[in-house]
């Protein structure tokens, strides 16, 4: 009679890859077989990754624009206040509301045509409105201009006070 504890004669038959296996706790089984990831977990990750970056190009995108209409606005103030600039140069008696007008916009006429820029290897259009209006020892010159981006106008307008000078009739 066998000890209960002695191994029996059947388990010295078997092939060491076969007690290797069986000689594995539950454990490490499970440790195992888990390794990588898998297809749903990939799939996850990547949706999440997505949403991410979509989010990121969301706001570049914001920030182009922005940036662009920045751009866009400082130009119209330099060109109104190119306007503004010649209109002074002029003698005070030269200063009319008679400056090449063709039609009416925001109560300022438009010069025509349109004056064209590049910004960003784009052609931009700007309409610039100039008035003047004659007090009687003052004149005010305004300068109207006008864009289109993303099919909204916008407008900027400036204006300045020029006097007569000292001493002249």
């Amino acid at each position: 009679m066998e000890h209960p504890i002695s191994m029996s004669s059947s388990f010295h038959n078997k092939t060491p890859a076969i007690i290797a296996r069986d000689s594995l706790p539950a454990a490490d089984m499970k440790q195992h077989g888990s390794r990588g990831f898998t297809l749903v977990e990939l799939l996850v990750a990547l949706v999440i990754t997505m949403v991410g970056l979509m989010g990121l190009l969301a706001s570049i995108n914001l920030s182009i624009s922005t940036n662009l209409s920045n751009e866009l606005r400082l130009q119209a103030i330099g060109i109104a206040e190119d306007v503004l600039n010649d209109a002074k140069k002029q003698p005070f008696a030269n200063m009319t509301a008679n400056w090449s007008v063709s039609t009416m916009t925001s109560g300022l006429p438009i010069s025509s045509p349109p004056q064209h820029y590049f910004i960003r290897g784009s052609e931009r259009d700007y309409t610039v409105a100039k008035s003047v209006a004659d007090f009687t020892d003052t004149k005010q010159i305004s300068a109207g201009v006008s864009w289109v981006y993303r099919n909204q106008r916008f407008e900027h307008t400036a204006s300045t006070i020029v006097g007569k000078p000292y001493g002249s009739q």
